[in-house]
């Protein structure tokens, strides 16, 4: 309980790059797969999720290397198979 009493539970956090980012729905990507397989012709992919400019965490270590642990600036729009697989 007294450790409790200790912590700072307060954060604020700022977002100053923030903006509505629209692109064409159904259209996969120009780094996405595709198909048909030439062992048996199967259509690729099978299964797709959105991957193209989401916005997300970042190590803020890799945004700011002067003050590794300001996290205002800890988010970045990034697109890949890595930004895809959360949401599947």
């Amino acid at each position: 309980v007294a450790l409790k009493a200790k912590i700072n539970t307060e954060s604020t956090f700022i977002f100053n790059e923030m903006r509505q980012t629209q692109t064409g729905g159904d259209v996969l990507a120009d780094f996405s797969s595709r198909g048909p397989s030439r062992i048996n012709y199967d259509i690729k992919p099978e299964l797709t999720a959105s991957g193209v400019t989401i916005f997300s965490t970042v190590p803020a270590y890799m945004i700011n290397k002067q003050n590794p642990t300001d996290y205002q600036y800890a988010y970045k729009r990034l697109s890949g198979t890595s930004m895809a697989s959360p949401q599947t």
